[in-house]
């Protein structure tokens, strides 16, 4: 399943949902019933209750006097912002979020989405953070085909265009998690063609590493996994742990205890866990006692190194 929670997913679903503009209008038994407030391209502002988003325009009613009901129109161009009703859910889901309560969180999300899922084509890049939210959070309560499902349709919207890294992250561990090798080896290899392994995920590293010691095939997970183990920087990216676990495991079984330590000291040295779901290999008391300090590099990252090339990088760092 998904992987440890890492601070900087936390910090970022935090800011998506607290980011969310809404109205102090509450309902206990309604969290997202009330008044909305539409401002057209001018900055006028309208109030009153969303009627749905048809023919390419958001529609609002309201109620004005002797008017009586009004209805007005929005084309999609004309609409810079939208304030729905039900803050308070949107508070409580950071609040679950924060504090790793993800069925509670998604529950919040879910009612969220509904609500505003209608108008996503109008809704500002800040607004579409707490779908970004809804899709780690489906990947993380056991829903990755809807998380998936949401990914790709947040994909065609020109308002996610520079969030597109983080849904192609989505799609490929919800097909992983799901158990769709075939199909997440290939996404996996995409992500790497397009990724670095300086960069900030090493998520695309860690799959594939992992399919590989799956097999037994030694000799490529420490090569893959050592792509990212190898050129990452002081930060410590998501799946980093894991690619340092398929490492150290590859090594060991390869007979290299003395690298496998190197690498599990590297571990230690980055203050990373073992993750949950890898056995920890029993590396000899003499190989610990040779252990070195985390692996890295100031060279420009290769995406081909060859397994003898990426072994010398880790050799030849010299002792602290």
């Amino acid at each position: 399943m998904f992987a440890a929670s890492h601070p900087r997913v936390l910090i970022v679903l935090l800011a998506s949902l607290l980011a969310l503009p809404g109205s102090s209008q509450s309902n206990a038994f309604l969290p997202t019933a009330g008044e909305a407030t539409v401002t057209n391209a001018q900055g006028r502002s309208f109030k009153g209750e969303l009627r749905g988003y048809t023919g390419g325009q958001v529609v609002l009613m309201s109620r004005e006097g002797d008017a009586g009901e009004v209805t007005r129109r929005f084309n999609r161009a004309d609409v810079q912002a939208i304030v729905f009703p039900g803050y308070e859910l949107t508070a409580t889901a950071a609040d679950h979020v924060a504090n790793e309560r993800w069925q509670a969180a998604r529950d919040a999300l879910e009612t969220l989405a509904r609500q505003r899922g209608p108008y996503l084509e109008v809704l500002s890049a800040s607004d579409l953070g707490l779908f970004f939210a809804l899709v780690e959070v489906r990947m993380r309560t056991g829903a990755e085909i809807d998380g998936i499902a949401l990914a790709r349709r947040l994909e065609r919207l020109e308002t996610a265009a520079d969030r597109r890294g983080e849904l192609a992250d989505a799609i490929l561990l919800g097909h992983w998690q799901l158990g769709l090798v075939d199909e997440a080896r290939t996404f996996a290899r995409e992500w790497c063609a397009r990724a670095k392994p300086d960069g900030p995920s090493a998520l695309g590293w860690r799959i594939l590493g992992e399919i590989e010691l799956r097999a037994s095939r030694n000799d490529d997970a420490l090569w893959i996994a050592m792509q990212p183990v190898a050129y990452s920087s002081f930060e410590n990216p998501p799946h980093l742990d894991a690619c340092y676990a398929i490492a150290t495991t590859a090594a060991h079984r390869l007979g290299d205890d003395a690298l496998a330590a190197r690498l599990r000291a590297g571990m230690d040295e980055r203050g990373l866990a073992w993750p949950a779901g890898f056995a920890e290999p029993d590396l000899s008391a003499s190989a610990r006692a040779g252990s070195l300090p985390a692996p890295g590099s100031s060279k420009k990252p290769d995406l081909h190194l060859r397994l003898d090339q990426v072994r010398k990088l880790i050799v030849n760092i010299p002792e602290s």
